[in-house]
């Protein structure tokens, strides 16, 4: 996790190679292929502030890399965050920012100019899922017939004593619950 966040050099490549092996027909991660391909179109999360130039910024990287590996026809840095939100990963519990906040928070780059009939957006680590549920409701109002999906290399799994499995690609759903994010897995 820590070498995805900080794009340690090979994490985001290697990672993403095994992805693209398991992708393959018959293999456990084939269930991807709807949420990556040729096809599609990765929109990178934004960070929690608005992005200073020259900022490392770890979603760009794996779209960036989903491109080069043909996992994705495009990358589309479209999304940006216009005011800072609190980090999920310093914030104390029930202080994690909400789908709203990140919504308020978000706008699209008005100069978009993309034909696509399937988008997905990317983000490093996926904890509850509220910064994706912001991103996805803005990238659906420019996109209104698209099929949106969203996409974490890390999905994390709360305190548990022990891992049976480092990698276990999962399709899982992100939903509103109230005001809060959802996700199951």
């Amino acid at each position: 996790m820590y070498g995805i966040k900080n794009a340690r050099v090979g994490y985001i490549k290697g990672t993403l190679n095994w992805l693209r092996e398991e992708m393959a027909p018959g293999k456990s991660a084939e269930l991807l292929n709807d949420v990556l391909g040729r096809d599609v179109l990765v929109v990178p999360c934004p960070r929690s502030s608005p992005l200073l130039e020259g900022a490392l910024w770890p979603s760009k990287l794996i779209c960036d890399e989903l491109v080069s590996q043909g996992l994705a026809r495009e990358s589309a840095a479209i999304l940006k965050r216009v005011t800072a939100v609190t980090k999920s990963s310093t914030a104390a519990a029930g202080e994690r920012p909400k789908p709203l906040d990140h919504i308020k928070s978000m706008e699209v780059d008005d100069q978009t100019n993309f034909a696509a009939e399937r988008i997905t957006i990317v983000d490093d680590i996926i904890t509850k899922g509220s910064t994706l549920l912001g991103a996805a409701s803005h990238i659906q109002e420019v996109f209104p017939t698209a099929k949106i999906w969203v996409f974490a290399l890390v999905r994390t799994t709360g305190l548990i004593p022990d891992v049976d499995k480092v990698i276990d690609p999962v399709i899982g759903e992100v939903a509103l619950n109230g005001s809060d994010a959802n996700r199951q897995p």
